[in-house]
């Protein structure tokens, strides 16, 4: 599938993308639509968690893998209370698609100011967050950065009030699997409502896209549609077959014909039984 539009997302950041779920008008009955909102973030992965990931410091190194190891109840302490006290993940090799740090700090009701740097060869260093005039209290933050051929990354202590410690108990390094997202769903039922008209705004004067489901979909921003297809489909409960053999291949043929007609992408999901055959049903 090679149809890819840009990501409505920014990088750590969740989007809100208008998806009709269902928008029923069926004459003579009065218009109305169940709407709302889809919560959609991007696929990431903690690289710094990574086994092939490792952590130095610049005191109390014994313990500056504390720091990655995904538990937030561990934390890598610095020996001194000096400032300056400096932390380094090398995440194993080189990544371009790397988009988030979050340090997760150990203890709270304490201002911490530093700042992180980012490497491709650990020699030379590019600010990507810069705390060190922090004046609040905060227990960590989530910074965002984009530097491609990243592999190593380093937060400095510039301060940190009364007599706590520089410490850290996790630096997450985030890479996105991929820098776009594909909208798609199964929409095999849409054999079933062949009848039934559409529209992304029934009660509007301007009812926008419609009359199929197809176009609502479309319209909201749906670029991939599967479709489920039943060999022979028959009744659950008693093993006869359906009068009418929704998602079956005929009908199934039918509904992939819409989906390409409005130029989104197929996919198809053959079930080798005539009805659900999952644990539960069989």
């Amino acid at each position: 599938m090679t149809n890819k539009r840009p990501a409505r997302l920014s990088a750590g950041m969740t989007t809100l993308a208008t998806l009709v779920c269902t928008g029923i008008l069926v004459a003579p009955a009065p218009a109305q639509a169940t709407f709302g909102t889809a919560d959609i973030k991007p696929i990431e992965s903690n690289i710094a968690a990574k086994f092939w990931a490792s952590a130095t410091a610049s005191s109390g190194s014994s313990t500056a893998a504390l720091a990655i190891d995904g538990d937030p109840t561990t934390s890598w302490y610095a020996d001194h209370p000096s400032a300056e006290q400096k932390l380094t993940v090398d995440l194993g090799g080189a990544y371009d698609n790397l988009r988030k740090v979050k340090v997760v700090f150990p203890q709270p009701g304490v201002v911490y100011r530093y700042t992180i740097e980012a490497s491709t060869d650990g020699r030379r260093w590019k600010t990507i967050a810069d705390e060190s005039r922090n004046r609040a209290v905060s227990r960590g933050a989530v910074h965002l950065f984009t530097r491609p051929g990243t592999r190593f990354v380093r937060l400095t202590f510039n301060g940190v009030s009364g007599r706590a410690r520089a410490g850290i108990s996790e630096l997450q390094v985030f890479n996105y699997l991929r820098n776009n997202l594909i909208l798609g769903a199964d929409v095999s039922w849409v054999d079933d409502q062949q009848t039934r008209q559409y529209w992304v705004d029934p009660l509007a004067a301007d009812r926008g896209a419609g009359p199929h489901l197809l176009d609502v979909l479309k319209d909201r921003g749906m670029e991939y549609a599967r479709l489920r297809i039943f060999n022979q489909p028959r009744s659950e409960g008693t093993g006869a077959l359906t009068p009418v053999p929704r998602q079956g291949p005929d009908r199934s043929l039918t509904s992939a014909s819409w989906i390409k007609q409005r130029g989104m992408g197929l996919g198809i999901d053959f079930h080798y039984a005539d009805s659900w055959a999952d644990p539960s049903k069989q």
